[in-house]
């Protein structure tokens, strides 16, 4: 995103897994986590936050992508910057279009539904040339 805008978008990659081991706290914990990261990339310059599942496996657990969202807005706006950074959904739960527009409700500028798209990619010769 950086280098096509000549530098007037500064990403800042949030992630939304916690280690497995943390239990049913570590929900509480890395939300608590990730509003603190999303205040301290605003105020280091950064304007697009990307809230980010892709790192999820077996030793990590995602919260929920909505939930994430959710809090990372409500806090910016609390913190009075939620208007000088956009939000972007990195995350493999979206696949219906429900998904996209509840996302975007809560606060999405834009969506990566990138397991949908995986998946597209993987049944392409599966599907009917007229798609």
């Amino acid at each position: 995103i950086e280098g096509p805008t000549n530098g007037k978008f500064k990403p800042q990659e949030l992630d939304i897994t916690y280690p497995r081991a943390w239990g049913r706290e570590g929900v509480e914990a890395q939300l608590a986590s990730l509003c603190a990261s999303a205040v301290d990339a605003i105020k280091t310059g950064h304007n697009i936050l990307i809230i980010t599942d892709c790192h999820v496996s077996q030793d990590r657990i995602a919260i929920p992508a909505l939930l994430a969202l959710s809090a990372v807005h409500h806090h910016l706006v609390r913190e009075g910057l939620r208007t000088t950074a956009g939000l972007v959904v990195e995350t493999g739960t979206a696949r219906e279009v429900h998904h996209f527009a509840v996302l975007a409700g809560y606060g999405a500028e834009a969506v990566h539904p990138y397991l949908a798209l995986e998946t597209l990619e993987a049944m392409q010769d599966e599907l009917p040339a007229k798609l």
